[in-house]
């Protein structure tokens, strides 16, 4: 305990240096993590009734301690344990939703490759039959056909890791340029992982070739059997799972497709298409106690934004959209207390801001030029603000105190929509509007109106045109504030629909290829078929099939396989549904049946064009050659 007390003061002092005494004032929003090593016969449940102790003494001299509806405990043990019950932690989700999904091509591959290695086997039946006449024997051709499989996994992996060398170096390059890598995207453990996996995949696609091989009859003789149909239930299976798994797939992608789509048409509240934001100061110097900024050169600034063309409107406010947080005591005239929940925050904006931000005004009006220092102080609230503060009743003429000295209290004059500011769901947070003019004139309000500030410019047309000349101005006025101080409003939205557009990628990416295997794997099987039964078409045909029949015949059999793997992959997908379900959109379900049926026609549709080929070959067969060669 004495440990983690030093340790805990190790902490504060850095806050105390960073922040001055702002972090006491404030410092239930900063987090102390101690770390702990217990003295020699202490248990963890007495180490941790101590720190409890200590946490509800230190609440004591707090001046929010009666905000806090939570008696804090303190839990000491190991680090591993601390992290929870979680089954899955949220960093290792996307890992292993890449491996399970590479881990699914691998099987079509594999179904694949088997599928092709028997249709082989079938074709080289009278070369196997020397061999075995020539003393092969059945499990020598059983290790024969291993030893190519392995050989030919061999070469797959060689190949493969060229490749992931060439993509990964790629991969980083253009997602992560910046990150210090200790080591290329190809070391030791991964060539030892792909080789344990090519020996795997070699043994277990040759497998059935293998036993099939071993146990066929006829092999003692040199004719073979023209009519064959050797381990066709096995191939059918094979073409199944491959279905099925493909099913999976298209399941996923369309999973993450509606989760992308339902993502990108919330409506955030602001305008966001063509907007841009230009951070002049952190809200952190707010609490930092920070210089003023200087006004002279936001102005300036502003002047020559505005001057830029492609520029409709700008306007200025103390936090940058999307991150408003900033917090000064406020209470409601004929109201104790606010309900408990987030907020409010407070913005300090200049007059036109909600028009240039989007924000649409939902009663009243907004601010206006009259609104400045010494006028009658007004504020605009939004509409989770009025329902929490007026419920049942008009916001406009209520009457709001800010701060602890506030006897006047500035009269509401409008409410705007309640924008989403920290992601693209979660509970509408109530926020009311400050004219900046007022609020640097006022004691309680002046450190949060001049330490901070963001400019929000409205464009003509894409955001992204103006950067350059944005980036100019700063470097001039502002030439310690990084690029990142200037950021389009699309550009950041984006960065919240990352998660789905890259599983939408990835699923759609993987789907794609399990569907070209699987293309492949259904057309050898049923052009092999057609080949080994061409003598039945052509009597068919002279009995008077028309060829139509046998078109409709040899299709029939594509479409039935893979409507068996839809059935099967959908149950599977069922099953599998619940390991994404914690990735999708909120209000997203797993079993959407949008998504099961599209993937379901997509492989029909497949099934289709990969039979059509083959049955067409059958539709065309000739009834003389077949009555000559009888």
């Amino acid at each position: 305990a004495q440990r983690a007390h030093r340790q805990s003061r190790c902490n504060a002092g850095f806050y105390h240096g960073l922040l001055g005494d702002a972090w006491r004032r404030f410092r239930s929003g900063f987090s102390l993590m101690p770390f702990v090593r217990l003295a020699p016969g202490v248990t963890a449940e007495a180490a941790g009734a101590a720190a409890t102790a200590a946490l509800h003494a230190s609440r004591v001299d707090s001046p929010i301690a009666d905000r806090l509806d939570i008696e804090a405990t303190a839990l000491l043990g190991p680090l591993l344990r601390t992290r929870g019950p979680s089954a899955i932690a949220g960093d290792l989700r996307l890992p292993l939703l890449v491996g399970g999904v590479a881990l699914i091509v691998l099987l079509v591959a594999a179904a694949n490759v088997t599928n092709l290695l028997m249709l082989r086997v079938a074709a080289r039946r009278r070369e196997l039959a020397v061999r075995h006449a020539l003393g092969a024997g059945r499990w020598g051709l059983g290790r024969l056909l291993v030893i190519e499989s392995v050989l030919l996994a061999a070469f797959s992996g060689v190949a493969a890791l060229a490749v992931a060398a060439a993509a990964g170096r790629m991969l980083r390059v253009t997602l992560l340029p910046r990150y210090n890598w200790a080591g290329g995207p190809v070391d030791v453990p991964v060539m030892a992982f792909t080789g344990v996996t090519v020996l795997l995949v070699g043994l277990a696609a040759a497998l059935a070739p293998a036993l099939y091989a071993a146990r066929a009859r006829g092999l003692d003789r040199l004719d073979g059997l023209r009519g064959a149909r050797a381990g066709s239930p096995v191939r059918n299976g094979l073409i199944v799972v491959q279905a099925a798994l493909s099913i999976v797939l298209l399941v996923g992608g369309g999973l993450f497709l509606r989760s992308f789509e339902a993502a990108r048409r919330v409506d955030i509240g602001y305008a966001k298409e063509n907007l841009l934001t230009v951070t002049l100061g952190d809200g952190m110097m707010f609490l930092l106690g920070g210089t003023p900024l200087d006004e002279t050169a936001v102005g300036t600034m502003e002047a020559r934004v505005r001057a830029i063309p492609d520029v409709v409107g700008v306007a200025q406010t103390n936090t940058t959209p999307r991150s408003s947080r900033m917090a000064i005591d406020v209470r409601v005239d004929g109201l104790d207390s606010l309900p408990r929940g987030e907020g409010p925050y407070v913005n300090f904006v200049t007059p036109g801001f909600f028009q240039v931000a989007g924000l649409a005004i939902r009663d009243g009006r907004g601010f206006v030029e009259r609104d400045r220092a010494g006028a009658q102080r007004v504020a605009v609230v939004n509409t989770e603000f009025a329902r929490r503060a007026w419920p049942g009743r008009r916001a406009i003429g209520g009457r709001l105190f800010v701060g602890g000295d506030d006897t006047d209290g500035a009269t509401v004059v409008g409410v705007v929509e309640t924008p989403l500011e920290y992601g693209l769901v979660g509970e509408a947070i109530p926020q009311y509007y400050l004219p900046m003019a007022q609020a640097a004139s006022d004691a309680a309000t002046s450190r949060g109106a001049s330490s901070s500030r963001t400019l929000v410019v409205r464009t003509r047309d894409n955001p992204g045109r103006i950067v350059r000349p944005v980036l100019l101005a700063l470097a001039d006025l502002f030439p310690d504030l990084p690029r990142s101080s200037v950021q389009s409003m699309p550009a950041a939205f984006a960065t919240l629909l990352r998660s789905w557009r890259m599983g939408t990628g990835l699923f759609g990416a993987a789907a794609l290829l399990a569907l070209l295997l699987a293309a492949v794997g259904l057309y050898a099987v049923i052009a092999f078929g057609v080949r080994q039964r061409e003598l039945e078409f052509g009597i068919r045909r002279a009995l008077g099939a028309q060829s139509w029949d046998l078109l409709r015949l040899v299709m029939a059999r594509g479409v039935g396989l893979a409507a068996a793997g839809v059935a099967a992959g959908a149950l599977a997908a069922l099953w599998a549904g619940r390991f994404v379900a914690p990735l999708l959109f909120e209000g997203r379900s797993p079993r959407d049946a949008v998504a099961f049926t599209a993937a379901a026609a997509v492989l029909l549709a497949v099934a289709l064009a990969a039979s059509f080929l083959p049955a067409r070959r059958a539709a065309l067969a000739d009834p003389r050659q077949a009555l000559q060669a009888e």
